[in-house]
């Protein structure tokens, strides 16, 4: 079939009928679907089935020639059945394998190994209340740029599952829902291609359940990317782990909330960062570490994190080698934690404050240095703040200085409700400044038999 043709279709329009009888129609040949040329705005279609009582059992080959044709879909509450040995072959780019649209239409998926092969092309598309029913879980490999393995957008659209993904083509993508779309990753994504990308939830009420393993060693790769009002959770058997270089574990945006029940390890790059707007990261008996790179949690330009712990012990979230655990990067706007523990556990600092941002305020935070530095920063904050900073193994509890090591004129004040503690080697504060030091905590220095407490003034 070609130019806006549909080759095979099931209406049962309940309009046109007795509304009882169903109409369904059972395909195991093969269909070729060409675009041609058209005046026409619709694709061209291999099979289609409309109303509820419409079904389509697709059990063959189909092949797709030409842009934007469509495979084989389900609309106005009927359903697409997709059988072991059915099958979709791409030819050209920005393809639709199989789409269902509409609420209580559904997409029923018992197919075998599929390669979304050509640049921008999709495997399954969900609109406006439809279902995916994923009854096996196949390997779906996407080997096109750019291309998807899984798209749902629009209120009520549910996906109950997903398959096997290997993602290998260049800013392609498993997962994505927008716009109160729900999903649950219930099947391991593997990320290979550059700038690849493992779920998506974007929009207002966008929701992600992720029950799953997200793992690759491609480079620049994001397990998700969460914004626009959007929601993921990580639940508990959900275990991020990407190996690959200036990897991200979590990509945050415009009022993106991030829920990590399970677990995020990165080896080198960034566990959370937070690139626009507000981004909010709820840890709950979980865990998120990055061995190496740029930091465990980083805040961009313009950007803030709202950090909601949930007591301090209950989960890890830690840095090592040259990784900060929070980077306040250039022009970042702010950060608020509670009932949290930080820590770092190489060269870096718990709070790197490039933004030199006064904008950051840290209840019953506690700040775990071991060999590096609890908080680097030339500029004064959280006067009203209550933080313990516990520093061993040769660690500096505040060094007050500019990032490039060099002398500030600013005064460091360290509030009533900060204390640090030195234990073995190490330094309590370190300031390299004109200004004055007020410490109205108190750091303890067991090392040094130094105790200043109670609004003292101090200059290092």
């Amino acid at each position: 079939m070609t130019r806006s043709s549909t080759g095979l279709s099931a209406n049962a329009n309940p309009f046109a009928g007795d509304n009882l009888r169903s109409t369904v129609i059972t395909n195991s040949g093969t269909l070729n679907v060409s675009a041609g040329e058209s005046i026409l705005l619709s694709p061209t279609i291999g099979a289609s089935a409309s109303y509820p009582l419409a079904r389509i059992n697709q059990n063959g080959t189909i092949n797709l020639y030409g842009e934007n044709v469509l495979g084989a879909q389900a609309w106005a509450g009927a359903t697409l059945n997709l059988g072991t040995d059915s099958k979709v072959v791409f030819h050209s780019a920005n393809q639709t394998a199989y789409q269902a649209l509409d609420v209580n239409s559904s997409l029923v998926s018992s197919s075998g190994d599929t390669d979304v092969s050509t640049d921008g092309s999709t495997l399954y598309r969900l609109v406006t209340g439809a279902s995916f029913y994923p009854l096996t879980a196949p390997n779906v490999t996407l080997s096109g740029a750019g291309s998807n393995g899984i798209t749902g957008s629009g209120t009520g659209t549910t996906l109950f599952g997903t398959t096997v993904f290997t993602v290998n083509g260049e800013a392609a993508t498993a997962v994505r829902v927008t716009d109160g779309a729900e999903a649950t990753l219930s099947n391991a994504i593997t990320l290979n291609g550059e700038n690849s990308v493992g779920a998506v939830s974007d929009g207002s009420d966008a929701t992600i359940y992720a029950a799953s393993q997200i793992a690759g060693e491609g480079k620049n790769i994001t397990a998700f990317a969460v914004g626009s009002g959007a929601r993921l959770f990580n639940q508990y058997p959900g275990r991020v782990d990407l190996t690959g270089d200036n990897s991200t574990g979590v990509r945050l945006y415009d009022k993106g909330n991030f829920t990590n029940r399970g677990s995020v390890h990165v080896a080198s790059g960034i566990g959370v960062d937070v690139n626009s707007g507000q981004g909010e990261y709820v840890p709950m008996d979980s865990e998120l570490r990055v061995d190496d790179g740029i930091a465990a949690l980083r805040v961009g330009n313009e950007a803030g994190l709202n950090l909601y712990g949930e007591g301090q012990g209950r989960s890890t979230l830690t840095a090592s080698g040259s990784a900060d655990t929070l980077l306040l990067d250039n022009g970042a706007a702010w950060f608020e934690a509670n009932d949290i523990i930080l820590g770092v556990y190489g060269s870096g600092s718990v709070i790197n404050n490039r933004a030199e941002t006064a904008n950051i305020s840290l209840q019953n935070v506690m700040l775990d240095v071991s060999g590096g530095t609890g908080i680097r920063s030339a500029t004064s904050f959280d006067p009203e703040g209550s933080a313990f900073i516990n520093v061993s193994n040769g660690g500096t509890g505040y060094l007050f200085a500019n990032a490039d090591g060099s002398t500030t004129d600013n005064d460091l004040v360290i509030g009533k409700n900060y204390s640090i503690l030195v234990s073995g080697e190490g330094t309590g504060i370190r300031a390299d400044t004109t200004g004055r030091v007020i410490s109205q905590g108190s750091v303890v220095d067991p090392g040094y038999q130094r105790w200043l407490s109670d609004s003292d003034q101090h200059r290092q």
